[in-house]
């Protein structure tokens, strides 16, 4: 699948132009990947742009189409550090979720 570019992503601070199953393109970056509560290998992200607008989303990996690294397109002072990160995994105890650390930028 896209598992290398993902990584690259997380690893890189980079975003993702991300193809998704219902056929709409978003630009992405991606915070944690993580197995969600269905045990869904699972990417949270900061959607940048996309149909559904900005703000913090999940995506199931397998209901990925396409995904390629590219800049981040966010300045790093005007960082989503400041949105709440949702609790998407019941039982994480993961002290980012609720104190996001910056991650923008390598």
């Amino acid at each position: 699948m896209y598992y290398e570019a993902i990584q690259q992503a997380l690893s890189q601070g980079l975003a993702l132009n991300l193809g998704y199953k219902n056929g709409a393109d978003r630009v992405v970056i991606p915070r944690e990947r993580y197995t969600d509560s269905s045990g869904d290998d699972t990417l949270l992200c900061w959607q940048v742009s996309g149909s559904s607008g900005e703000g913090w989303r999940a995506f199931h990996i397998y209901k990925i189409t396409s995904a390629t690294t590219a800049p981040n397109p966010i300045d790093p002072s005007s960082a989503p550090n400041s949105a709440p990160v949702p609790s998407l995994a019941p039982g994480k105890t993961n002290q980012q979720e609720q104190h996001p650390q910056p991650f923008i930028g390598v």
